[in-house]
C-alpha cells in the first residue's frame, strides 16, 4: 500500500474532519472536544458544525496550510469515492517573520523573531 500526501482542499474538509473525529473520540481526547464539541443533537450534525468551522479558521487563516494522506488503494464511499483520507496536519507556514509586514509595523507590531 502506497499513501499519498497532497495539499487539502475546501472539499477535502468533510472526509479531513470525520477521520479526525474518528481519531481522537477513541479513546477520547479532551482537547478535541474543546475544538469539536458534540453540542448537536446528533453526532452527524456536530460533524457537519466542527467542519465548518474548521473550513472558517483554515480560509481565514493565510497561514494555514493543510495536507491529507490518502489511500488510492481504498474508496471512502460516504465521501463520493474518493480515495480514503487516512491522516492529515494543518501547518503554519509564515512567508515573513510576525511583525514584518508593513500593516504590523504601523501598528507598532514586530520585534525579534527567532
Amino acid at each position: 500500500m502506497a499513501l499519498t500526501l497532497s495539499p487539502v482542499t475546501p472539499a477535502d474538509f468533510p472526509a479531513l474532519i470525520a477521520c479526525q473525529r474518528t481519531s481522537y473520540l477513541d479513546p477520547p481526547n479532551p482537547l478535541y472536544t474543546l475544538f469539536c464539541p458534540q453540542t448537536r443533537p446528533t453526532a452527524a450534525e456536530s460533524l457537519a458544525e466542527a467542519t465548518e468551522r474548521q473550513l472558517q479558521w483554515h480560509e481565514s487563516d493565510p497561514t494555514s496550510t493543510w495536507l491529507k494522506v490518502t489511500d488510492p488503494d481504498t474508496k471512502d464511499e460516504e465521501h463520493g469515492g474518493a480515495e480514503k483520507v487516512v491522516g492529515g496536519a494543518c501547518w503554519h507556514v509564515y512567508k515573513k517573520a510576525p511583525g514584518e509586514s508593513e500593516a504590523e509595523k504601523e501598528a507598532g507590531g514586530g520585534g525579534e523573531f527567532t
